[in-house]
């Protein structure tokens, strides 16, 4: 599953994921087209993601996330 359906999943924006995961809009489209991110802003979206979910989100679980060390 990639980042936009986990968004679109949790039935919210980017806007909103950003708001709750204290992130930049930008860093967090950033993450969804797939630039490089770092791991705990990535650890941070799927906290809000699985939150709203209901479920945990491993990152190994989302497709086409470039994670920079």
């Amino acid at each position: 599953m990639t980042l936009a359906e986990l968004i679109e999943e949790a039935l919210m924006t980017n806007t909103a994921v950003a708001a709750e995961a204290k992130l930049s809009v930008g860093t967090v489209s950033r993450m969804v087209n797939g630039h490089p991110t770092s791991r705990l802003s990535v650890r941070k979206v799927l906290a809000v993601l699985g939150k709203k979910i209901g479920r945990r989100i491993d990152i190994s679980e989302v497709q086409g996330l470039n994670i920079s060390e």
